[in-house]
């Protein structure tokens, strides 16, 4: 039964985690709740949306993923449902008391994956540590502030002595760089892997792990690329950095020519969007797991004053545009 769960478990988080990046930090972070957070330009009060999966067979809808927003913007409730032979969900409750958020809920069909989480602040309202609990949950976070940013943020776990550390740098008020720290002990051993984000104008530009000597650049033309570069060095990072500040162009033309050929493609997306400026289609191709997956996303968004727009039924005409305007990308680099 514990293989089973595990099994609907991992499908939930390929399916779920690597959709919407703006959703959730890539390192750790404090939890999001707004509804910016979640890709949305205008405060909604209910979305849904549909992933499928298409071949020259068929069309499969695989899951469902739904959010509810309060009035304030902030999300209340979110939703997956994966869909077919293995089905499953998984609700999540965000509970909020006197404006801040008090806990989060997990309630999941693999009952085992229940968790809650609780949150401590300090007299500026600020998180300074949540608490996790369930089965395969048992973490304590601690969060620091210095002119009320987020300096720092430490995780650790009860039953053993691994931990996760980041450090928050920034340049003129904006952050600048992440240095997260993953420290793991077993047998005597310890081992340290570091991965290191850096942001140009409040987005994720570019990471590099230590250990696998990997470098990502993201929301690249061609979407996130990947490439193993030994010895990368810092100003690396921070010269192409410049340059796509400086001179956007010419950043995507040096991406082209000198990083795409041996790079691999690990997510792009293309979506288009409503009169809200609120995505309503959505294309995606992932490589993260080393598992190839193009996937076409439909939502239908609600807002406020019960408008609905878009809709989760396939549209084979969005298809084909898609089509014609990602055909420039070389079909090998998916």
């Amino acid at each position: 039964m514990k293989i089973f769960e595990t099994l609907i478990f991992s499908t939930i988080l390929i399916f779920s985690l690597n959709h919407l990046k703006a959703q959730e930090a890539a390192h750790s972070n404090l939890p999001v709740i707004s509804y910016k957070d979640y890709g949305f330009k205008n405060i909604v009060k209910k979305a849904v949306s549909i992933y499928y999966l298409k071949d020259s067979l068929k069309i499969t809808a695989t899951m469902e993923q739904g959010y509810l927003f309060n009035d304030k913007g902030n999300i209340t409730q979110k939703y997956i449902k994966i869909l077919g032979k293995y089905a499953s969900q998984t609700y999540t409750y965000y509970i909020y008391k006197n404006g801040l958020l008090d806990s989060i809920k997990t309630r999941a069909s693999a009952k085992n994956f229940n968790n809650d989480v609780h949150f401590e602040y300090n007299k500026e309202g600020k998180i300074v540590k949540s608490h996790g609990i369930g089965y395969y949950t048992n973490y304590t976070d601690f969060f620091a502030y210095q002119n009320n940013k987020l300096v720092n943020s430490l995780r650790t776990y009860p039953n053993s002595n691994n931990k996760i550390e980041c450090n928050y740098h920034y340049k003129h008020n904006i952050l600048n760089y992440v240095e997260e720290i993953n420290i793991s002990k077993s047998n005597k051993k310890t081992t340290i892997d570091t991965t290191t984000y850096y942001y140009s104008k409040e987005k994720l530009f570019a990471s590099y792990n230590s250990k696998g000597e990997k470098i990502t650049f993201y929301d690249t033309p061609y979407g996130d690329l990947e490439k193993t570069i030994k010895k990368t060095t810092k100003s690396v990072i921070l010269d192409s950095r410049k340059l796509y500040e400086e001179n956007p162009e010419e950043f995507s033309r040096t991406i082209e020519t000198k990083f795409v050929k041996s790079a691999q493609i690990v997510n792009k997306n293309y979506q288009e969007t409503n009169a809200e400026n609120d995505w309503i289609y959505m294309f995606e191709y992932n490589n993260a797991y080393g598992q190839k997956q193009k996937r076409y996303i439909f939502q239908e968004v609600v807002y406020p004053n019960d408008k609905v727009s878009g809709s989760t039924k396939f549209d084979s005409f969005f298809e084909k545009r898609v089509k014609q305007k990602l055909a420039w990308i070389p079909q090998d680099l998916f």
